[in-house]
């Protein structure tokens, strides 16, 4: 078998090409082959090597990059074994992260994850392609010139790795070189080695941030202020939360009622909420708006508490929440029956989501609309392009919370440059009493999602001017949050695919790239 060792020499060259993410046209080039056998079987056939110096920029301290497949693939070792901290046994579960599960020994049956290792070809830098397994990219993007068509035709090359689209027919695929996580010490003033294994911005800290911005959670955000004191505030009289009239009743899908309508003798700022006529509906056709009776009560429930908690509060335009999109009378896609459905498949159906406006500042109502510069180079970008500088947080995060306080809600979904600010809210109001409860109060069992930057979850676009409550099938007992909480339930992808190309938008590529090798 061949042995040969990515030497420690060989290591400084690259780094003399720039910043550890170059690579010259010999050992980790793009263009060397995997055998078949390891790419009929998913993992690959580890090479014996030569011992070396450890002191490696490109792998964590006491381990060398070296050559650990017939074919050239690169590898994190120690002399000619894998880290005594390497996951061992990977072939059926795979590695997470940067890693590959490799072979350890000659037979094919012990295996190891091994932590990928290379620099990058000029004009490329190493960045996350998904999840965070690292690839040299060209400001994001595949690099053009290498290899194509390895999902189904010729396996990839040397130190690369395998990658296809998911949601294209033929399949595209690309051969994308494998490269080293920064190490400590290793990234630019100003920024440290993220969990990723790229540099990223170094977390903020108080009075590290601008004039008009405090720090939150390593994020700068704009300053919040004060909010309203100490709570809880006023003793409530409230509708009831949950449903107690049985399945069938509280199960049943209903026209959201009483609209509230704020030109009609019975209307009741107390009530917390209108139910507004839109996106084509008028006051005497909301055909839009049809709902589970259970989430129905939750949202008048949560409105309400809001409406009586926040009546003193001196900041906010104060007035009731706008409702928006639900479904229609026969559970479909608000906008189905006039061919025009408004939202991805798998959401708004059967009275499970409801859109909900933004409370405000400096509006005349809190009806829906942005609440952000949502623009890019003069175009619409679909999201929050800029601080929101019309979002009242505070009666936003209040409302949440005693939303919250059903079990059934599955998640809660905001742009990305507001969920921070509620969040911080949240925090604040929990302190000060006037929420409670672990779905309010424990920032990891929040049932509230947000992208910062798009990941493929849904939430990324179109969130600007409304947020969006998804209700689970009611079991009383609280579901413990996830860590990804998607638009769709289950996080399919396709309908989200379908529904961004009426708008001449993609999915970024990493949530639909898959590994092939």
């Amino acid at each position: 078998m061949k042995r040969k060792a990515y030497s420690f020499m060989a290591s400084l060259a690259m780094v003399a090409l720039g910043m550890g993410c170059s690579d010259d046209s010999g050992v980790g080039g793009n263009q060397n082959n995997i055998n078949q056998s390891a790419v009929d079987s998913g993992v690959d056939a580890l090479v014996q090597t030569d011992t070396g110096v450890v002191d490696d920029p490109f792998c964590p301290a006491g381990q060398q990059c070296l050559e650990v497949t017939e074919s050239g693939r690169l590898g994190c070792m120690v002399g000619d074994e894998p880290p005594p901290s390497a996951m061992r046994d990977c072939i059926e579960v795979g590695c997470d992260g940067n890693a590959r599960c490799t072979y350890t020994d000659d037979t094919e049956t012990e295996s190891a994850c091994l932590d990928n290792c290379g620099g990058c070809l000029p004009g490329t830098t190493c960045g996350d392609i998904t999840d965070g397994y690292l690839g040299c990219l060209d400001n994001g993007d595949f690099p053009s010139g290498v290899q194509t068509g390895c999902y189904d035709g010729t396996p990839c090359t040397g130190n690369t790795t395998c990658w296809y689209y998911s949601d294209t027919d033929p399949i595209e695929s690309f051969c994308i070189q494998n490269c080293s996580g920064c190490q400590e010490g290793t990234c630019p003033e100003g920024e440290v080695c993220g969990a990723s294994g790229t540099c990223e911005p170094a977390p903020c800290t108080e009075g590290s941030c601008d004039t008009g911005e405090i720090c939150y959670s390593g994020t700068c955000i704009p300053d919040i202020g004060p909010g309203p004191g100490v709570g809880p505030g006023p003793t409530c009289t409230l509708p009831p939360l949950e449903c107690t009239d049985g399945a069938t009743a509280c199960n049943e899908l209903i026209q959201f009622t009483p609209d509230n309508n704020p030109a009609e003798s019975d209307y009741d700022p107390m009530l917390g909420y209108i139910e507004y006529p839109e996106n084509g509906e008028t006051w005497t056709d909301q055909y839009r708006s049809f709902l589970r009776r259970d989430l129905m009560m939750a949202i008048q429930y949560a409105a309400a508490k809001t409406a009586c908690a926040a009546q003193a509060w001196t900041f906010g335009n104060g007035g009731p929440l706008g409702t928006i999109d639900m479904s229609e009378a026969d559970g479909a896609i608000p906008g189905t029956s006039i061919g025009s459905p408004g939202h991805p498949s798998g959401t708004h159906t059967d009275g499970f989501d409801i859109d909900m406006a933004y409370y405000q500042i400096n509006t005349s109502d809190n009806a829906a609309r942005p609440v952000c510069d949502h623009y890019e180079g003069g175009s619409e970008a679909y999201h929050c392009t800029a601080p929101p500088h019309l979002l009242d947080p505070w009666r936003t995060a209040m409302f949440l919370g005693a939303l919250f306080e059903h079990p059934s809600i599955r998640v809660v979904g905001v742009d990305g440059k507001v969920g921070p600010m509620v969040e911080a809210c949240m925090d604040i109001l929990c302190d000060e009493g006037w929420l409670t409860g672990t779905a309010s109060c424990t920032a990891s069992q929040r049932p509230l999602t947000y992208e910062e930057t798009d990941q493929g979850w849904g939430w990324y676009l179109f969130h600007h001017h409304h947020f969006h409550v998804s209700f689970s099938q009611p079991s009383y007992k609280r579901a413990q949050t996830s860590d990804l909480q998607c638009l769709i339930d289950g996080c399919h992808q396709s309908p989200l695919v379908d529904f961004l190309a009426d708008y001449g938008l993609k999915l970024p590529a990493s949530a639909v790239l898959r590994r092939a090798q």
